[in-house]
């Protein structure tokens, strides 16, 4: 976040990244496999939206992201991923529930009212082995403070955990998005457009972006949103010009020249650098990525994608999309199509779950339904072909695109 595998950094989008995604980024979870359990995780549930207008649903998302955003730079605190999180979004939730479930020790939720030039919020964070309240806290802002105000918040959650992550944590300092409200209204806009997978929604969200970028040039989160907006459209097959993935190239390397820091910019810069079979590239911004967003899922997400395309299924830690396509390459056929199917229904208009489950399906001898997932792939992307997918899809082992690209031939691509 196609051409079939173009497809697969499209679950990245982001942004995200975008998706469904069921993470396994707590250190509880990994503890699962690993048996060692160590150390604090936490989900920040969404902000309710107390303004009374549905419309202002956005700020809300946008407070939550920035939150997590910002929890996911401090070392030592497992943060789970936007994803997860949101899939409790608009229900009511037992905290011990959600607690188990995402594996994690600490929840934090709140709600949030912005009314003129005025920005409410009310928050807490609730122990769930004890369901006790250990901080909780209520800001009153101007909104041209938000950014200072996301700080205060984050600063005091990193506090209230300060005896679980010990002395040596660290968060890296960051800086405001930007200075223009405007802009970052308009980010947010489109940064809850570009959640919903549609071609429709990837035009508005990517005009939104670029309207910001307009306000505010020195504005990288913009810049690697629109970025992810032209890379959708380029692996997703809605816009599969030269010129697109061009123009996802330029505003990605914009995006890390103007903050180094930025982890969603090196994630997107990382996805192009494979889709160009730039492998080594590739892996050092994924890595970039990792080490500026120490706990952002998505970054891992996007290492383990090149790790894939690089004949390196077993080095990745894998989650979704990922886990899927892993399981494919290593022969491990049951294991890829119900992480697969869980994909699909997660996000029905996911193109490269239903390519890559074709697939499964097939050398399972599950026929009918390898050609139903085929067709539902070309109902998503009507251009797409043999030709554009062994151009393009960045397999290193010329073994493994033979491979999906016999059955695919097989399964009605021409």
């Amino acid at each position: 976040m196609p051409i079939l595998a173009g497809i697969a950094v499209g679950a990245v989008i982001v942004a995200a990244a975008i998706v469904w995604v069921v993470v396994g980024d707590s250190r509880t979870k990994m503890a699962e496999r690993s048996g060692e359990a160590d150390g604090p995780s936490i989900a920040v549930l969404p902000f309710d939206n107390m303004s009374g207008d549905s419309s202002q649903d956005y700020f809300a998302d946008g407070m939550t992201e920035a939150i997590i955003t910002e929890l996911s730079r401090v070392s030592d605190l497992l943060v789970i991923a936007r994803n997860s999180s949101f899939a409790y979004k608009g229900k009511a939730v037992n905290i011990a529930d959600v607690a188990a479930a995402l594996g994690v020790r600490y929840v934090m939720e709140g709600s949030v009212q912005k009314a003129g030039d005025r920005v409410r919020i009310t928050a807490q964070l609730i122990d769930a082995e004890t369901g006790g309240h250990i901080w909780a806290d209520k800001f009153d802002r101007a909104l041209v403070d938000i950014f200072d105000l996301q700080d205060e918040v984050t600063n005091e959650i990193v506090a209230a955990l300060e005896m679980t992550l010990g002395p040596d944590h660290a968060r890296p300092d960051s800086k405001p998005l930007t200075g223009n409200m405007e802009a970052y209204d308009s980010y947010l806009q489109g940064t809850e457009l570009f959640h919903n997978t549609t071609r429709e929604n990837n035009l508005e969200s990517r005009r939104l972006f670029e309207a910001a970028m307009a306000l505010d040039p020195q504005f990288a989160a913009a810049h690697a949103a629109a970025s992810w907006t032209y890379f959708r459209g380029w692996v997703l097959q809605w816009e599969p010009g030269p010129e697109t993935f061009a123009r996802a190239r330029e505003l990605a390397l914009k995006a890390v020249e103007i903050d180094p820091g930025l982890p969603n910019a090196h994630e997107i810069l990382a996805s192009i650098y494979l889709w160009q079979k730039q492998h080594d590239k590739a892996r050092l911004a994924a890595e970039t990525a990792i080490k500026v967003g120490p706990n952002s899922a998505n970054a891992y997400r996007t290492l383990a994608d090149i790790h894939n395309y690089s004949g390196n299924p077993n080095d990745a830690w894998l989650h979704g999309w990922d886990l899927g396509h892993s399981h494919l390459l290593l022969g491990e056929l049951d294991k890829a199509v119900a992480v697969l199917e869980a994909c699909v229904a997660g996000n029905p208009n996911f193109l490269p779950a239903y390519a890559y489950l074709g697939v499964a399906y097939l050398e399972l001898g599950r026929d009918d339904e390898a050609r139903a997932a085929t067709a539902k792939a070309l109902e998503i992307s009507p251009g797409l072909t043999i030709e554009r997918v062994a151009q393009r899809l960045p397999y290193s082992d010329s073994k493994v695109l033979d491979r999906m690209i016999s059955a695919w031939r097989k399964l009605g691509l021409s």
